[in-house]
Formats: structure tokens, sequence, C-alpha cells
């Protein structure tokens, strides 16, 4: 039997809290005005200070790293975002151009409404409204307290942080207090997303495992201790 791109949708929406709450008839009004979009690996997705190429992208499949280039062409990571997360809103909600790029780390499927799209949505679909109202909501809280603590800590700290903030975005209990964070950046994006070398990132990342705090791999993070991440 084939599945058809409507079921994989639907499938996908099952688990994703903007599409979750929306029944049937109204996934197949939305997947209408969807452009299903497969990219290589490598590819901008868009570029920084775009307007025309604007939309509203829900990631499927796939890494994306969401980045800005200083006039030497020096790449600053901003974040790393993987299946179910979104981008372009920004754009959008302003009418301004792109504030940054994206560059798909690996082959990405991604879901795609244009500007029109995007609004008529809003409008139609008040569920989808509340539901990105609240993560946007959540990405705001988030950011705030990143900015708000990032001053005044050492680089272990950060990483502490950092990872707390990753859990509690993308992590997923397992028993035990355990918590596990599928599609983590890499140390180099982690060093550039906090303002440290690869290097200093590795080192405490290394104390951290040696501590059975956590364990990190190129897959996942892995927090026995969450509790051990907030001191």
């Amino acid at each position: 039997m084939v599945i058809s791109e409507f079921d994989h949708f639907v499938e996908f929406s099952r688990e994703n809290k903007l599409f979750q709450s929306l029944k049937r008839p109204e996934l197949e009004q939305l997947f209408k005005r969807l452009v299903v979009r497969n990219i290589p690996k490598g590819t901008i997705v868009v570029r920084e200070q775009a307007y025309k190429e604007s939309g509203f992208y829900v990631i499927a499949n796939g890494w994306v790293k969401v980045v800005s280039f200083g006039k030497e062409g020096v790449e600053q990571i901003y974040s790393v975002l993987t299946r179910h997360d979104f981008f372009g809103e920004m754009s959008l909600l302003e009418d301004k151009p792109t504030s940054a790029a994206v560059i798909a780390k690996t082959d990405c499927l991604i879901y795609v409404l244009d500007r029109e799209s995007f609004f008529s949505v809003l409008e139609k679909h008040p569920i989808f409204t509340v539901e990105l109202l609240k993560l946007l909501s959540a990405r705001i809280r988030s950011a705030n307290r990143l900015v708000n603590n990032f001053a005044f800590m050492s680089a272990a700290q950060k990483l502490k942080l950092y990872i707390l903030d990753l859990a509690h975005r993308r992590g997923k209990r397992v028993g035990n207090g355990t918590i596990v964070v599928p599609n983590v950046p890499t140390q180099m994006e982690i060093g550039s997303a906090i303002g440290h070398r690869r290097e200093t990132i590795a080192r405490e990342m290394k104390k951290l495992s040696d501590d059975k705090i956590i364990s990190y791999s190129r897959k996942n993070v892995v927090i026995y201790n969450e509790n051990a991440l907030q001191d």
C-alpha cells in the first residue's frame, strides 16, 4: 500500500504541537496550501535579508542551522532546528526581510506556507493561531532567560543552561529522571551559539560526562541528572 503525501502529513501532525489540534478536514484544507520541499544538504533555504522568498517553514525531517555572516564572512550560528521546529514567522508577521539565513545541515523535508497562505491559515484556523502564539511565547521566554543570565556566567554555566534549554524544548523523559534530547548541535555550533571555542565546549562536555550528569554523542544528549545542570 502506497502512503500518500497527505497521509504522511497527517501522521506528522499527530506529533506536532502546531497541527495536532486540527481535525482531518482542517488538515486537508491546510495541506492544499502547503508546498512540500525536499531540500538537499548544504542548500540555503532562506537567504539573509531576503523578502520575496520569505514564508513559514515547518521541518518534517532533517536539520537546519540559523546563521548570519559578519563583514568578513564569519558565520554566527544562532540555533539548530530539527523535526517539528519552524522558522520564518518573524519576517511574515513584521513584514520585513529575513533577519538570518537558514541552511540545510542534512537532506530535509520541509512544509512551506507562502505569505498569503500563512495569513489565511491564521484567519481561518484559530486553534493553529493560538498554538503558534504559545510556541512563540515559549521561545521568547527561553531567549530572555539565556540573555539575562549569560552575561555573568562562566563557560561551564552557559553550557549547562544551554543544555537545559534544549531539554525543555525538545527533550523526552524516558524514565528514572532521564531526559533524551535528539538531534543536538555539534560542539562547534554550541560554541558559536554561546560564545566559546569548540575546545572549551569539548572540555566542559567531558566534565559533565565524567560526573555522569550527561552523555553526549553526535545524535543526542542524554541527561541523567537534571538538578545538577541547575546548580
